[in-house]
C-alpha cells in the first residue's frame, strides 16, 4: 500500500478529502448508495468507505456511538478483538471536534456443515475505524479502512513474512501504513458545502 494521495471529491464535491492514488472509485463500475463513498485498492484487496450515517441521538457519548456504528458492519457471527489506535488525531478543519477511532480483527466463523468457506474469503480482515460527530447537522461521518488477509493477497502476503503480533502491538507494514491513510483523510477531511445536509446544515 503507497500513502501517496490527492485531493478528492466526495458526495458531489460537497466534502473533500485526500485518498491514496493507488484506490479507485468504485461508483465508476457498480452504483453506490448517496451517502456513501467506496475506493478499492487497485493493486490488492484493501477498501475504503466513508459513510453518512444519520445522527444517533440517544448515544451522547463518542466512544458508545463509535462501538455503535462499529457493529453495524461487522456481520453476525464473526468474532472480533479490538483495539485502542491513535486518538490523539488533530483535524485542522473540525478544530473544536474529537474524533474516535479503533482498530478490530474480525474473523469469520470456521466452515460447519451447512456452511462452506466462500471462494477468496479472508482468514481474518484488519478494519481501521473512526467516526466524527456533526451535530448541528445530525450527522456522524464514518471512516472504514478494511484491510483483509485473503489468500494470495499482497496484504496477506506481507502479513506473514513480516512479525505480526496484534496482541504485543506488532500489526506490520500494511496495518501501520493503513493507519496513515486513515489519519491523512481525517487531517484532510473538509466540508465544502455546508447545504448538503439540508436547511440550516
Amino acid at each position: 500500500m503507497t500513502t501517496s494521495s490527492i485531493s478528492h471529491s466526495l458526495f458531489g464535491g460537497a466534502i473533500i478529502a485526500s485518498i491514496p492514488t493507488n484506490f479507485a472509485d468504485v461508483s465508476s463500475i457498480r452504483q453506490v448508495p448517496d451517502n456513501q463513498e467506496v475506493f478499492l485498492r487497485t493493486d490488492g484487496f484493501t477498501s475504503l468507505t466513508i459513510d453518512l450515517c444519520e445522527r444517533v441521538t440517544y448515544l451522547s457519548s463518542l466512544q458508545a456511538a463509535l462501538e455503535y456504528h462499529f457493529s453495524d458492519i461487522v456481520a453476525e457471527g464473526d468474532a472480533k478483538r479490538t483495539y485502542a489506535i491513535d486518538t490523539d488525531i488533530r483535524l485542522p478543519n473540525f478544530p473544536d471536534m474529537a474524533v474516535g477511532t479503533l482498530m478490530a480483527v474480525v474473523t469469520p466463523p470456521a466452515p460447519t456443515e451447512g456452511r462452506e468457506r466462500r471462494e477468496n474469503e479472508p482468514k481474518f480482515v484488519v478494519i481501521l475505524f473512526a467516526l466524527l460527530r456533526l451535530e448541528q447537522q445530525m450527522t456522524d461521518v464514518t471512516v472504514a479502512l478494511n484491510v483483509p488477509c485473503t489468500p494470495g493477497g499482497p496484504e496477506a502476503a506481507m502479513m506473514e513474512v513480516e512479525d505480526v503480533d496484534f496482541e504485543r502491538g506488532k500489526y506490520g507494514s500494511v496495518v501501520e501504513e493503513g493507519k496513515e491513510v486513515l489519519g491523512d483523510i481525517l487531517r484532510s477531511l473538509e466540508v465544502k458545502d455546508w447545504g448538503m445536509f439540508g436547511p440550516g446544515g
